[in-house]
């Protein structure tokens, strides 16, 4: 019996955007950071909810009521500086911090209640917005160099869309966008 596909929310970034994280995930790993899974520049996102398996008709439904979030304005937020999750020395998470805004929350907010009113699953943990750059720590015997720390992105973002993404395992390029919502103020296309 094959099983549903994974999706999750996530605000899209732009392809400059993606480049300039890119650059500084290049210089973080030549020093030799022995990560697993290094997300790849077109895979970088800043996710709203995780929502695992989904079936069609619950998808279907979900893309529909999702338009809510084109009621929101665009708006520029900042990417800071690099953070983990899990042990400092030997982490589960590298990824950049996204300065926490308002809209940001709003926005989490929103996908997070039509979820729930479809009654999918959602996270229940704090909400931190943030960039995965890199996870799954590969080497018991090296830490983390603290350098890495010093890498400061200071990059502003305009925060436009928001898509839906299937996950497919296989790929070089795991996330797909299967539904768009651009922010309102965008022309739809």
């Amino acid at each position: 019996m094959k099983s549903d596909p994974h999706y999750f929310i996530a605000i899209k970034i732009d392809d400059t955007t993606k480049k300039s994280i890119a650059s500084i995930q290049a210089i973080v790993n030549a020093k030799s950071i022995p990560f697993k899974i290094w997300v790849h520049e077109q895979d970088l996102h800043i996710t709203l909810q995780f929502l695992g398996a989904v079936n069609e008709k619950k998808l279907e439904v979900l893309q529909e009521k999702l338009r809510v979030v084109e009621e929101i304005q665009p708006f520029t937020t900042k990417i800071g500086g690099l953070q983990t999750f899990g042990k400092k020395a030997q982490p589960r998470v590298l990824w950049a911090d996204v300065e926490k805004k308002s809209e940001i929350m709003k926005l989490y907010k929103k996908v997070t209640n039509e979820c729930r009113e479809l009654e999918i699953q959602t996270d229940t943990r704090s909400y931190q917005p943030h960039i995965t750059l890199a996870k799954k720590w590969n080497d018991r015997n090296i830490q983390l160099d603290e350098t890495v720390f010093e890498n400061e992105l200071n990059i502003k973002l305009e925060i436009r869309e928001v898509a839906i993404y299937r996950i497919n395992l296989g790929n070089k390029v795991k996330y797909e966008p299967i539904a768009i919502y651009r922010l309102q103020g965008e022309k739809r296309g």
